[in-house]
């Protein structure tokens, strides 16, 4: 079972590391110049904000992790508001990040 403890500890680190783009505007942007290595959906994200998610995940082969922890939760790691997506775009912090969930 996932800690989520450790996974929100490892979000965290990717935004300290500047490999982490935060709302789907952003995941889109990280898409379209090829950075985007994982998204991470909170599990009460809108289905909207999860349909755009399995779109990248199905056409463009990106990881898609479904968290569950809470928008709050994500926000909390990040130091703000309530974040239902967010994206990685390092292949080793996504690869640590989905051993933790998994």
């Amino acid at each position: 079972m996932p800690n989520n403890n450790s996974i929100l500890n490892a979000i965290g680190l990717c935004k300290k590391a500047g490999k982490l783009v935060i709302g789907a505007e952003s995941i889109d942007s990280a898409q379209a110049t090829g950075t985007l290595k994982l998204i991470v959906v909170a599990n009460d994200a809108a289905e909207r904000t999860l349909r755009r998610a399995t779109y990248h995940n199905v056409r463009n082969g990106i990881p898609l992790a479904r968290l569950e922890l809470t928008k709050a939760d994500i926000g909390i790691i990040l130091g703000g508001r309530e974040r239902a997506i967010v994206g990685i775009t390092d292949d080793g912090l996504a690869g640590m990040l989905l051993k933790r969930i998994t």
